[in-house]
């Protein structure tokens, strides 16, 4: 098989495989509509899009505008030498609230980092890696939580585990991921402290 073209990123084989490291963002129930959110997310710098295909590549397609419901895929600048790798949001909604993810296909990310096995990968190449991207998606945090304030969020490939946490309200004293929480109309930042 031909090796894909080193400016693919939304048709590279690996690019959607893996699941994802996300921002995973609370609003409680009316308190946002994700519209905003989308339009608060891509006007971030760091990002490019939002598109409504990922099948073809970006510069094959109009970007959209972040109220369109199928418009949730873009680019990711990330620090790692310039690299632009795909990018993701959705959202899920309960009579709670709603849940918005916001992330990067493992994938993608294996494009740029040795992701390995991640997250059973316990390497400790993978720690660096991941600390670098934690922090990127912490800053598009800070960015969304400047416009639109969230309850408490988490970064880290989401399980249900991680969800039912912040659920409630709760944050591990020894974490694998990073979470998030308001206080006093400030983004508290809990990183990764496992050994």
């Amino acid at each position: 098989m031909p090796s894909p073209p080193a400016s693919a990123i939304f048709t590279h084989p690996e690019a959607w495989c893996g699941g994802s490291l996300d921002l995973l963002m609370y609003w409680p129930a009316n308190t946002i509509v994700f519209a905003e959110v989308q339009g608060i997310i891509w006007r971030w710098p760091r990002l490019t899009g939002p598109y409504t295909r990922n099948d073809i590549e970006p510069d094959q397609q109009a970007v959209s505008t972040a109220t369109e419901p199928l418009a949730r895929f873009g680019v990711a600048q990330l620090p790692a030498a310039d690299t632009r790798i795909a990018f993701s949001t959705y959202t899920v909604n309960d009579e709670a609230g709603s849940w918005v993810y916001a992330g990067l296909p493992i994938g993608s990310l294996g494009q740029v980092y040795p992701v390995g096995a991640y997250p059973d990968n316990t390497d400790p190449g993978m720690i660096a890696w991941e600390s670098e991207v934690h922090a990127w998606l912490t800053d598009l945090a800070n960015h969304v939580f400047a416009y639109a304030p969230f309850e408490r969020g988490a970064i880290g490939p989401m399980s249900a585990y991680e969800v039912d946490e912040l659920s409630r309200k709760f944050i591990p004293s020894r974490r694998w991921h990073t979470y998030l929480l308001a206080q006093h109309g400030t983004l508290a930042v809990y990183p990764p402290n496992r050994d």
